[in-house]
């Protein structure tokens, strides 16, 4: 997940925007598919966009029993994280509940008034843990 939030600065950093500005989701893994709910299809167009700066993983261990797969890019305008514009998150789950998600900006859960985690992860699922990860655009 580093390596993909640091894709994610490293295009901000020289372009000054987020690479994928459509409300929505886009789905960074390739031999994984993703879904958050439900299935999230898009995402090779912004994985070719991100791979400039880095390698991103093709998957991540299985986590089908949750509700969340793969690494989901989600965009809104109107998300806030900690009271500030913050409108990209990254989502991902990890095998076994009740873990910490290990990176920071790990948000509470819910889509666009978000706050800091004060577990260290934003929830379970089915066993799994979920981890939403509050993406900031340098210098704002």
């Amino acid at each position: 997940m580093e390596q993909t939030i640091k894709a994610i600065h490293m295009y901000i950093a020289e372009t000054g925007e987020y690479p994928a500005t459509n409300n929505g989701s886009h789905c960074l893994t390739t031999v994984q598919a993703c879904a958050w709910g439900t299935p999230v299809t898009s995402g090779s167009e912004l994985r070719t966009k991100l791979t400039k700066y880095s390698s991103l993983p093709d998957s991540i261990p299985d986590t089908s029993s949750a509700t969340f797969i793969g690494i989901v890019y989600n965009y809104n305008r109107d998300r806030t994280f900690n009271t500030l514009s913050k409108p990209v998150i990254i989502l991902y789950a990890l095998n076994g509940a009740n873990q910490k998600c290990q990176l920071s900006n790990v948000t509470d859960g819910g889509m666009l008034n978000l706050s800091s985690s004060t577990s260290g992860r934003t929830g379970n699922d089915n066993g799994a843990t979920i981890c939403v990860i509050s993406i900031y655009r340098p210098g704002v």
